[in-house]
């Protein structure tokens, strides 16, 4: 998927034509549905502010796991001489004022189901090339994270400054790939598996977020981090440091109450279309696992 979308938006150099986010989301949501057949149901949600372009819900009905992935979704504008230079630019949407940001990390926290705030930066191939392959067509990254440095571009508007953290250079240090989520580890019982389990997810992409923010970058005016004591429970859960530094995550919970549009997903039948349509334009893809 992440070689199919930088591809995709290659073709815009070919057709004078630009493609937007919702063009590389609606490819992935396909894709998604594709790979989960039967058990995958696309829904969208009944909130119209969640911050997010889509929701991707992994739940496991035979043991009332699930876990909840809110993620918006930045393009990059390539930038001809260095690819660093690449810039997101639209990441303080809207209007500089990095209100988007700010919503998809309360509306996460407020979720009956453990959500995980996540930005998806899609890159064309090009990109991707000049980069000799450092960067993927689509990479993943801590949406709380993010959020620190929009609240900081922000502020730095303020003070009539424009610091240059839109930039690949300054944000790649927090990427990892689209396969956390989706692909279980080689010596996972899940291995095998058309859907992963959702705590086999969740512990990944947790143990991603925690490796990327100990990254080291090397940049002098580098933007600020989130700061481990400082970190917020991802819904309710925490990531666990022991005196070596080693981060563990508790397995997923099974969930109280299943949120209706899960209970949707569980209900309908083989004979009913996969695709739900609803009145607004943010997808919500729940994939069962078994």
């Amino acid at each position: 998927m992440p070689t199919m979308a930088a591809e995709f938006l290659e073709l815009e150099t070919q057709i004078g034509r630009r493609f937007r986010e919702d063009s590389v989301t609606d490819i992935l949501i396909a894709s998604l549905l594709k790979i989960g057949g039967s058990n995958a149901t696309v829904f969208t949600p009944p909130e119209a502010h969640t911050g997010g372009d889509f929701d991707l819900v992994i739940y496991r009905p035979a043991t009332g796991n699930g876990v909840q992935y809110r993620i918006q979704a930045k393009r990059v504008v390539p930038n001809a001489t260095h690819w660093e230079w690449s810039s997101y630019r639209e990441l303080d949407h809207p209007h500089g004022q990095g209100k988007q940001s700010s919503t998809l990390v309360r509306s996460s926290a407020q979720e009956s189901i453990p959500t995980i705030p996540l930005y998806a930066f899609y890159n064309p191939l090009r990109v991707c090339a000049a980069s000799n392959n450092q960067i993927d067509g689509i990479q993943l990254a801590d949406g709380r994270a993010v959020n620190v440095i929009v609240r900081a571009l922000v502020k730095a508007k303020a003070d009539g400054k424009r610091p240059r953290w839109k930039r690949v250079e300054y944000l790649q240090h927090l990427f990892f790939p689209l396969a956390t989520i989706l692909c279980p580890p080689a010596d996972s019982p899940d291995t095998g598996a058309s859907i992963i389990q959702p705590e086999v997810s969740r512990e990944a992409v947790l143990a991603k977020i925690k490796e990327r923010q100990t990254a080291r970058r090397g940049i002098e005016d580098a933007p600020p981090r989130l700061t481990f004591k400082a970190e917020r429970h991802l819904s309710a859960e925490k990531v666990v440091i022991d005196d070596d530094g080693r981060a563990s995550v508790p397995r997923t919970p099974a969930l109280r109450s299943v949120p209706k549009v899960i209970e949707r997903a569980i209900e309908r039948g083989p004979e009913k279309p996969s695709i739900q349509l609803a009145r607004i334009k943010r997808p919500k893809l729940v994939l069962l696992s078994r």
